[in-house]
């Protein structure tokens, strides 16, 4: 949906809607009311028909002409305040943000407005200021609209997406609980990527606070989101450094089935943490159970796999890549890796039929991860979709 089509059902116009009706009603849809003499007419009504006029250019997609009927309006009755706000919202949603400031700052400045209409302008400033790049007076505005309306929806969750944008951790994550206590909603997922984000922050400074206060987040971003795989890999990580590896073997094998789908990203760790441990072997067993399972996720399988090749054991890395295949026909990476062990193997036949079987899948092999919010694909995983911005929402394709 365009921003202009949106301005339609949110722009507000509510203030206006008796008496937009009424003039309607009376020039509309009488013909007669072109030639009207409109000297009798107060310049409320004159201001409201060309509000009218310009309600009907937008609905009817016109956007020039609404603009050049509302600021109409506003000169012949400029203490329409309803008017100037929708003036400037087309504005904004045109990229004419400068022109948007200016109405929303003569708004403010003006004396004995209302405190629902005060705090709309100040909300379509700071949206101003955001869309015009200027980041720290977004950010003031945004704290002006709080100061008036504490519990302001939209300001709380521009706020804190313009906190996250900016790498400004701390501050998105405040801003996140403090929407959380006013709609009552959680997002989990968001907030947990936030303390590891806080967690890594922290780790830069190489102290032992520091230190404490990043296992506190990793902790707390684990505890509200299980299948937080980045944070379970940062804490495994740091009991490694702390000579902890069975811990992390504890962490990083939760992952199996709090978040099996991208338990495959995890699997290097836990590798290194069951080496140190002297349990080499018994990784081997658990992954090859895990990789041979009947609901096994075609990502692991691959993932094992390509551990199998490494440590040069090709027969079962193939092996695992051809029962992978079985189960899962349409997937590009599975069949390329396969194809290729054919072709090192001189084995033309089976390569051959590999490729034609799967020559479909090949040709999309750049995408592996999609986005379960709004189907983004790429071929890395993002753990915050660079499309809708959801975070941890992407998933491996088959």
């Amino acid at each position: 949906m365009d921003p202009l089509t949106l301005l339609v059902q949110w722009a507000p116009w509510l203030a206006l809607a008796l008496v937009i009706f009424g003039v309607g009603y009376r020039f509309g849809r009488d013909e007669r009311a072109q030639s009207r003499d409109y000297a009798n007419l107060s310049p409320s009504e004159r201001g409201a028909d060309y509000a009218y006029r310009g309600l009907n250019f937008l609905l009817s997609d016109e956007p020039d002409k609404a603009i050049e009927a509302f600021t109409q309006a506003v000169r012949i009755d400029s203490e329409t305040v309803e008017i100037y706000l929708s003036l400037g919202s087309l504005f904004r949603a045109r990229g004419e943000v400068g022109r948007a400031i200016r109405i929303h700052q003569s708004i403010i400045a003006r004396q004995n407005l209302s405190r629902p209409t005060r705090i709309a302008a100040q909300f379509g400033l700071a949206e101003d200021f955001r869309l015009g790049g200027f980041v720290d007076r977004a950010v003031e505005a945004y704290h002006a609209v709080l100061e008036q309306d504490p519990g302001h929806e939209k300001a709380l969750a521009a706020l804190q997406g313009l906190h996250e944008s900016e790498s400004r951790w701390e501050s998105a994550l405040e801003s996140l609980k403090r929407l959380h206590k006013t709609t009552g909603k959680a997002d989990i997922k968001r907030e947990a990527h936030l303390r590891w984000k806080l967690a890594r922050q922290a780790l830069r400074q190489n102290s032992q606070e520091a230190r404490n206060l990043a296992r506190e987040q990793l902790r707390e971003a684990i505890r509200i989101h299980p299948g937080c795989v980045e944070a379970t890999r940062a804490l495994a990580q740091m009991a490694m450094q702390q000579g902890q590896p069975k811990q992390a073997v504890e962490l990083l094998g939760a992952l199996q089935q709090n978040r099996p789908t991208l338990f495959h990203l995890a699997l290097e760790d836990l590798q290194q943490a069951y080496a140190a441990l002297g349990e080499s072997a018994a990784f081997a067993q658990r992954m090859t159970e895990a990789a041979r399972a009947a609901h096994a996720p075609l990502s692991l399988m691959r993932a094992w796999s390509r551990l199998l090749e490494q440590q040069g054991r090709n027969d079962e890395a193939m092996a695992l890549l051809e029962e992978a295949l079985q189960r899962y026909p349409a997937s590009a990476a599975a069949a390329k890796r396969y194809v290729q062990f054919c072709l090192e193997q001189a084995d033309w036949r089976r390569a051959a039929e590999a490729g034609a079987a799967c020559v479909e899948a090949v040709a999309a092999a750049g995408r592996q991860y999609q986005c379960g919010q709004c189907g983004f694909e790429s071929r890395e995983i993002y753990w915050k979709c660079p499309q809708c911005h959801h975070w941890d929402a992407m998933e491996p394709l088959a």
